[in-house]
């Protein structure tokens, strides 16, 4: 004789059924617990993330007569800023006989990695000292983003550090994007820029929704866009720009704008060193896609050299000196590559700064030597004195 048991009614062979209500909350405390559990996955992804891949966060500079630290998981570096607001000692009035160099460009010259004596403009101020006999002194202008705000800084300082010389430093891997940032191109630039840049417009709703900075969506992207179809497809519909983009054959339309701004503000440097008869050496520096990852550019449509060559030509037009580090970096091992830069910081390490410096004392010291014998040509060929259309420059 069946046993009824409360609740249940009896099915086929005498077997019971679970009601309807009953089902369903054994169906929702399962969703739950798997929905809960991917949610955990999830957040213990993004610590991980945080503590281990993206990890590299730079302090706001403060200010002039400022000091504070700049700590990663590669390096912790002091740093110290005097009253003109640069990363360097205090600059007095220029002595009788003595020749003065100034650095400018981003954060590979200012030297974020490394303690003030390593960074390149001291090792290259040490260098000429020792090929000249002393008298060099180095100013490291490095902090600003690109060639715009390097001019600012040149025109509000220029009077006080009276440069006998001027280096400037260009890295590709972002200062044609700095322009963005700086509020200097065409509405209609900068809208295009703002939908392109980061990590994608496609997840920019989902993002502004949790009101965060979701590195698991970052990294998912950086993952994504690396399948040539996806970032192509991107690239078409102006929902991608970066890096990457540089080193395509042809340079999309959004980056052949950016490079023509960062050109024009570059003539800027220019006319202000020829007013005063003063060299001006480019200094290039390529970034690590360009040296440790090439096997993603391998294709008819991919050049590594596409952004180097349009500084190349820039400086043959303008007669000025330039030194791209790409060509030598190619001539060395790719380990001795690696040591030049950080695994996971993208700036230079002491090794790097040291091989940058003595390739640039090849260039700099006898553009030195020709200013303390008087040589108006030490500079390299004047080039014309009207400014020439940067449009060549970015389409060859």
């Amino acid at each position: 004789m069946v046993e009824w048991l409360e609740g249940v009614k009896p099915g086929r062979a005498g077997v019971g059924i679970v009601p309807a209500r009953w089902r369903f909350r054994e169906v929702a405390g399962v969703a739950a617990l798997v929905a809960g559990s991917i949610v955990v996955a999830l957040g213990l992804i993004e610590v991980w993330l945080r503590l281990f891949v993206f990890t590299i966060s730079y302090p706001k500079a403060p200010g002039p007569n400022a000091r504070y630290r700049i700590d990663t998981l590669e390096y912790r570096t002091e740093v110290a800023i005097n009253a003109l607001g640069m990363r360097e000692r205090d600059v007095a009035a220029k002595a009788p006989g003595e020749t003065r160099v100034l650095a400018l460009g981003d954060s590979f010259t200012f030297g974020v990695g490394v303690e003030a004596h390593e960074a390149w403009p001291r090792r290259l101020e040490a260098l000429l000292n020792e090929q000249a006999g002393g008298g060099v002194l180095v100013l490291n202008g490095g902090g600003r983003e690109w060639a715009k705000t390097a001019l600012a800084f040149l025109r509000q300082t220029g009077p006080v550090l009276d440069p006998d010389l001027l280096v400037y430093q260009l890295y590709l891997g972002n200062d044609v994007y700095n322009a963005l940032e700086d509020g200097a191109v065409p509405p209609d630039v900068a809208a295009e820029g703002r939908r392109a840049l980061g990590p994608g417009a496609l997840f920019d709703a989902a993002k502004q929704a949790v009101r965060t900075r979701l590195r698991l969506v970052d990294f998912l992207w950086l993952r994504l866009v690396e399948f040539d179809a996806v970032n192509d497809w991107l690239v078409r519909t102006n929902l991608r720009a970066g890096p990457r983009n540089l080193l395509r054959r042809e340079l999309p339309p959004l980056e052949a704008r950016l490079f023509a701004l960062v050109l024009e503000q570059m003539d800027g440097l220019v006319a202000w060193t020829r007013a005063r008869g003063v060299p001006l050496v480019v200094l290039v520096v390529p970034f690590k896609l360009q040296l440790l990852h090439r096997e993603q550019f391998e294709g008819p449509r991919w050049d590594l050299h596409t952004p180097n060559r349009v500084i190349a030509g820039y400086c043959r037009a303008r007669g000025l000196p330039c030194l791209d580090l790409l060509d030598r970096y190619e001539t060395l091992p790719v380990e001795a590559v690696r040591r030049q830069y950080y695994a996971r910081d993208d700036h230079w390490t002491p090794d790097g700064h040291a091989f940058a410096a003595a390739a640039l004392a090849e260039v700099v010291a006898p553009l030195v030597d020709g200013r303390r014998r008087g040589d108006a040509r030490a500079g390299g060929r004047a080039g014309s004195d009207s400014m020439l259309d940067v449009k060549p420059f970015v389409d060859s």
